[in-house]
């Protein structure tokens, strides 16, 4: 059985608090944050993990200076976008470095959401989610 702690250990505990190291970044948001809000990609790095699936792991800040993260794996999606843009002005990507890609790219919406029926590798039918950067209509 526990034995209950004193009371004077409380500042004792309080003090750990005070003097505790904490984690230094900036949040990872879930993408259906994202839907609707516009935001600025700063940084893009692509990796690929032990099952081979490729993620583009980007970095973004709201128009008030609020720094965020998000990931995404879809070939058609945001990951197959921003592939096509930093291949668009030749640049490499390799999924083995994690090297990072500074840009400066405005998404003005934010992410538009699409969901279809699939059927997945056990015949199972199921709702699947891709996500996508909005973009700016071209000039005329």
């Amino acid at each position: 059985m526990a034995t209950p702690r004193k009371t004077s250990d409380a500042p004792v505990q309080a003090d750990l608090w005070e003097t505790a190291d904490t984690l230094v970044g900036v949040d990872l948001k879930d993408k259906k944050e994202l839907e609707g809000t516009a935001f600025r990609i700063t940084e893009i790095r692509f990796e690929q993990n032990d099952r081979d699936v490729q993620y583009a792991y980007v970095t973004a800040e709201f128009r008030n200076g609020e720094s965020f993260e998000f990931n995404d794996s879809s070939k058609n999606g945001v990951h197959g976008q921003l592939v096509k843009f930093l291949q668009a002005s030749d640049v490499a990507i390799d999924y083995r470095t994690g090297e990072v890609h500074t840009v400066n790219l405005v998404i003005p919406n934010g992410l538009r959401v699409s969901t279809f029926p699939v059927t997945d590798e056990r015949g199972k039918n199921k709702i699947a989610t891709t996500y996508y950067l909005t973009q700016t209509p071209p000039k005329k």
